[in-house]
């Protein structure tokens, strides 16, 4: 069986860490994914998902 990448969203990470940052912020989830560093980023999602919340790693989505 040959299993070949459909789409993916792009630049996941970001996208996961929006989502997270928007519960928090006045901003939406778009203005957040413009505006977060990388470094802001990587923190976020170690402490989301460190914690237990990992429903904020289902806003990426990779089609096969």
């Amino acid at each position: 069986m040959k299993v070949v990448l459909l789409r993916h969203t792009e630049d996941p990470d970001r996208v996961c860490a929006a989502a997270a940052a928007s519960c928090y912020s006045g901003d939406g989830a778009s203005e957040l994914h413009e505006k977060l560093s990388d470094r802001k980023v990587e923190r976020l999602l170690k402490h989301t998902v460190g914690k237990g919340h990992h429903s904020v790693v289902e806003h990426a989505v990779f089609t096969f």
